[in-house]
């Protein structure tokens, strides 16, 4: 393959009407840039000046592929330029809020993709619940990923994942004795209910009137107490499989009370231009 510094002297040559005149406007020495335009020439198979004469002209050939040389130098400099402006931009913090009931797996995988390709980026995050789009408008983080809630102009908004919620007590709860539970077996136990992690009004979904209730603002919390049978309530399919599959976890069948499915989607301000790191981040999500 060719050496650019050998197109680059090339073109010196031209615009400069002679290979001193190339080697004055490159600070080279002349027999450098004599023979650099030589390996180009031995590289294309075919002379790009004609060295019959005292002063050099183009052949057919160089006339031919001048224009095609100035065309390669110009796209280089735009990607170097393009390669020096991104590095210039990539962000040096990214916040984000991302929803309790999101798969901690999949969290897993993105927050090492973004660590092995911005190693320099530093990340904020908070695992809520409920938090809505007020700390997006607010800027409070850069990226929300949250309960899917009403389009604002000011913010993008798009669907991630959708999350099947079964109704769940342990294995060993009175309740998991019942075939086919109704409102008077259910209202006998607390419910454990995950609370909005208080940053936003959005109102709280399945919850049964008139129960005790135990409020948790942490999904882990809740699955946790519903394993040791101090109540039941709504857990991500995803995270209780394992619980299921080991005996420790069961599927209340319930009367009024039906499994639900909750779409979770992502969220960032609308901005002319987006750095590398949080467009990266936001499209894995």
């Amino acid at each position: 393959m060719f050496n650019l510094n050998d197109v680059k002297s090339f073109i010196a040559v031209v615009e400069n009407g002679s290979f001193k005149g190339a080697a004055d406007a490159l600070h080279k020495a002349q027999p450098v840039i004599t023979y650099q335009v030589k390996q180009l020439e031995a590289y294309l198979g075919y002379d790009l000046f004609d060295r019959s004469q005292y002063r050099a002209r183009l052949t057919g050939e160089g006339k031919s592929f001048f224009p095609k040389a100035c065309l390669l130098i110009e796209h280089v400099q735009e990607l170097e330029s393009s390669r020096l402006n991104s590095k210039e931009t990539v962000e040096g913090h990214i916040s984000l809020s991302v929803s309790s009931l999101y798969p901690k797996e999949k969290l897993n995988e993105i927050f090492g993709m973004i660590q092995q390709q911005f190693p320099d980026t530093s990340l904020t995050i908070s695992i809520d619940t409920l938090v809505g789009i007020k700390s997006v408008l607010e800027k409070k983080v850069d990226i929300v990923v949250t309960e899917k809630s009403d389009p604002n102009v000011a913010l993008i908004n798009e669907e991630t994942h959708t999350v099947k919620l079964l109704l769940a007590s342990a294995s060993n709860h009175p309740l998991a004795m019942e075939k086919k539970v109704d409102t008077k077996d259910l209202l006998r136990f607390p419910q454990i209910v995950l609370k909005s992690s208080g940053m936003s009004d959005v109102d709280d979904e399945g919850i049964l009137r008139h129960v005790k209730q135990w409020f948790v603002s942490s999904i882990d919390i809740k699955r946790a107490l519903i394993i040791n049978g101090l109540g039941w309530g709504y857990l991500p399919e995803h995270m209780i499989k394992d619980d299921i599959k080991n005996g420790k976890i069961v599927g209340i069948e319930s009367k009024t009370m039906k499994n639900v499915s909750v779409t979770l989607e992502k969220i960032r301000y609308k901005k002319t231009t987006v750095g590398p790191v949080e467009s990266a981040l936001y499209n894995a999500l």
